[in-house]
């Protein structure tokens, strides 16, 4: 402990400002610019959520978690539990490596989102030394229904983590061909508004038409897949050719514990070279 106290004085020590007398008029651009940077202390330097654009990785890992329903706390199919923080607890785990990113999304009902990359959770004094992420922005008025964020999301996301190959994660519920608009029609009348991403508080939601423009907007994307129920049907795959490389996806009803995603990051790790065949194998079989 004293030798981290001391560590921690010289630290201080070394990010000290000497209290000079000065003539403001005197000084020019590049002299304020110099003071900026002197007078930097240490909270300053580790402030978290400073966007630097990280060196290429095999792999980007976006997920769009859109818990503003049910599905941030709730009872459902007789289990109770916290569902998002589930998921992203499990992200923590392995969290972002020297290989892959792993970018999130997470939206609460009431409190909008926010957008972090996820490291590996410390065990270390009680979890003190990382929480397992890096918030990049909190947004209070975040709509998670609209499709339109999606393609901000994943843009930012290769801008700010690039990688060789993306794979982009929503997280949701899902109806796949169900209209839920279906009620308000008579037979044959209803429109082709699919959905998946449910935001309780704006009530929006991502159409099914909408799933191709969010590829086709953002680029390129080697995985797509749909933590969500009744998602993987032609209707739905078909709005996404020629923008996506796999589709990954649920034809019935999902738990609410949604994908395994420590065993997905281990898997991704474990060899970032594997193919459409084994990815696929290893969703069928976890």
């Amino acid at each position: 402990m004293k030798k981290l106290l001391a560590v921690f004085v010289l630290v201080l020590s070394s990010l000290s400002i000497k209290a000079e007398t000065f003539n403001l008029e005197s000084m020019n651009a590049k002299d304020v610019m110099a003071l900026e940077t002197q007078n930097k202390g240490i909270f300053d330097f580790i402030k978290p959520g400073k966007e630097e654009p990280m060196p290429v990785k095999e792999w980007t890992v976006m997920v769009f978690m859109n818990a503003k329903n049910d599905l941030s706390e709730s009872s459902l199919f007789g289990l109770v539990g916290k569902w998002a923080e589930k998921d992203i607890d499990e992200m923590k785990k392995v969290g972002t490596t020297s290989k892959i990113n792993v970018v999130v999304e997470h939206g609460v009902k009431g409190k909008g989102s926010k957008r972090m990359l996820i490291l590996k959770k410390s065990s270390g004094l009680g979890g003190l030394l990382s929480s397992g992420e890096k918030v990049y922005g909190e947004y209070p008025n975040a709509d998670m229904g609209d499709y339109k964020r999606v393609i901000e999301f994943v843009k930012w996301s290769k801008q700010t983590f690039p990688a060789k190959k993306y794979m982009l994660v929503i997280w949701n519920h899902g109806l796949g061909w169900i209209d839920p608009n279906m009620q308000e029609h008579t037979a044959g009348t209803g429109t082709s508004d699919k959905g998946i991403a449910f935001d309780d508080d704006t009530k929006n939601y991502i159409r099914t038409k909408q799933l191709g423009e969010i590829l086709k907007a953002s680029g390129y994307i080697d995985i797509f897949a749909m933590n969500a129920c009744l998602m993987q049907m032609a209707e739905v795959a078909y709005e996404m050719k020629g923008y996506t490389g796999l589709i990954v996806g649920s034809e019935e009803t999902m738990l609410a514990q949604g994908f395994d995603y420590e065993k997905l990051l281990n898997f991704m790790n474990g060899n970032t070279n594997f193919s459409k065949q084994q990815i696929s194998e290893f969703f069928i079989n976890w």
